[in-house]
């Protein structure tokens, strides 16, 4: 539930910093990241050169992998070892509900997707706005009247909808 920081540099090894926004600096990042089929270990590995990381959720799991290229060419994409499919229906909270006029709804989705609210009758009440996956987002409701609307989440192309009463 901490948020982890992967650093790159010129050294080639990836470090981790956990829970990063409590650590001073990266001194107890940890090297020993990346699984060695014939040792059956975790060990730091040097990747090539000046290295640039980036997180991204390719194989569709729980877990993110890591896609690693290198100054002295090519990418490396490493896969997390603990990852287990994302379930065929997005998870979506959205507390408090009801909620009051002019307050802020707490919005949680599973995958990235937009919002977008709608009254009942069909109409736009605001544009679409982004939401990233797995971070809670707390969204400023715009002024409205008191009533119930609709939440049209549009996740990979597909639409979800919750109801919020507003009074």
């Amino acid at each position: 539930g901490k948020t982890d920081l992967v650093l790159g540099d010129q050294s080639g090894i990836l470090k981790v910093v956990s829970d990063f926004r409590e650590a001073i600096d990266a001194t107890g990042a940890s090297e020993e990241i990346i699984f060695n089929p014939l040792s059956s270990s975790y060990e730091s590995v040097n990747l090539g050169g000046h290295i640039w990381p980036v997180a991204s959720n390719l194989f569709g799991t729980t877990k993110p992998a890591l896609i690693v290229g290198s100054v002295l060419g090519g990418l490396f994409i490493l896969r997390h070892d603990e990852g287990e499919s994302l379930p065929e229906t997005p998870s979506i909270e959205v507390y408090p509900n009801p909620v009051a006029k002019n307050a802020t709804l707490t919005i949680k989705i599973g995958r990235p997707g937009t919002l977008q609210i709608f009254s009942t009758l069909g109409q736009e009440v605001t544009v679409p706005y982004y939401l990233p996956a797995s971070e809670e987002i707390v969204y400023q409701l715009p002024h409205m009247a008191a009533g119930v609307y609709i939440c049209k989440f549009l996740i990979n192309n597909r639409s979800y909808t919750r109801r919020i009463v507003i009074y």
